[in-house]
């Protein structure tokens, strides 16, 4: 049920820091994954330093202070990371009811995809993606669909703040502290508006507000719609970019 999926199912949270923001020839140095065990009320977090096997560029570096020095003495092989998150979906996926949340999916899973497809890791992309299919909670996309006209900052931490989220105690850039930012919005959101929303997304579907399915099925039309409408925009103000800019959700076409 979605008006109480937040705190009662199991979830999968994933977060990336990267040496950029290109989805394709961009590397991950570093992945957060944290588990939800609502039966414990527990919160496991596992950060995964990985070694991209290229410079960290400074810019990247001022951002999440992550270092070339420091992925080479710590940072794991990209495969290791990739089947860490594998199994923690897979691990998480034998309960009947579990989430994977992913703040703007379409940025870290192509990522994810990528960096797979780069090292011949397509068994481990296919694992990834199976656990994900149907379960995926993008809280970004279900924001700007329950409040489409606010305005100011997106940005997860920012969004945090705007639901009252406490998260002075983590990290901001590091990616463990922004997939446990994302597991508190996940819980904040206003769960009955928005089976209210996923009902009319998905044309009074008898069930469709308060399933797993129903809710990403919704995220994809709200997604659609939330890319076109930048599109748009684009179009009229700076048309390359409108040409340049990639469709799709969870990931990009």
């Amino acid at each position: 049920m979605i008006s109480g999926m937040y705190r009662s199912l199991p979830a999968v949270i994933i977060d990336t820091e990267t040496t950029g923001v290109d989805t394709e020839t961009d590397r991950i140095v570093q992945l957060g994954v944290v588990t939800y065990e609502p039966d414990m009320g527990s919160v496991y977090r596992d950060s995964i330093l990985v070694n991209p096997g290229v410079p960290i560029p400074p810019g990247a570096t001022d951002v999440h202070h992550i270092t070339d020095e420091m992925v080479a003495g710590g940072g794991v092989e990209p495969h290791v990371a990739l089947e860490a998150i594998a199994t923690a979906l897979e691990d998480v996926a034998r309960s009947p009811s579990y989430i994977v949340g992913v703040y703007n999916a379409p940025y870290d899973l192509s990522l994810i995809r990528a960096e797979c497809r780069r090292h011949e890791l397509d068994d481990v992309w296919g694992r990834i993606s199976h656990a994900a299919r149907g379960r995926l909670v993008d809280p970004l996309v279900i924001d700007k669909a329950i409040d489409r006209y606010r305005r100011g900052s997106r940005r997860l931490m920012d969004t945090c703040a705007h639901y009252g989220i406490e998260t002075a105690d983590l990290d901001a850039h590091d990616a463990c502290g922004d997939a446990v930012a994302t597991l508190r919005l996940i819980h904040a959101l206003p769960a009955d508006r928005v089976a209210a929303m996923v009902r009319v997304a998905s044309q009074g579907t008898t069930g469709s507000g308060e399933s797993v399915e129903g809710l990403c099925q919704a995220q994809r039309i709200w997604a659609r719609e939330q890319q076109e409408s930048l599109r748009a925009y684009f179009s009229r103000t700076s048309p390359e970019r409108a040409d340049s800019m990639r469709m799709g959700w969870p990931v990009y076409g």
